[in-house]
């Protein structure tokens, strides 16, 4: 469980400049969860993505 002093880290940057490899490796050295904010609004599927709806996002 999270203490109340817990701090969230927000990654910003252009496409393809690493984001995502960063907060992975923060969320191994940290041990704490990481959210790509793309997968909250969309649904990957096969056929393409799918803009989730604002109850599945909100979940």
């Amino acid at each position: 469980m999270q203490s109340a002093s817990c701090k969230k880290i927000h990654i910003v940057g252009s496409i393809g400049s690493g984001k995502t490899t960063l907060a992975r490796l923060l969320s191994h050295e940290l041990k704490v969860p990481h959210y790509e904010l793309n997968n909250i609004m969309w649904e990957r599927t096969y056929e393409g993505d799918k803009r989730r709806s604002e109850t599945d996002r909100k979940k």
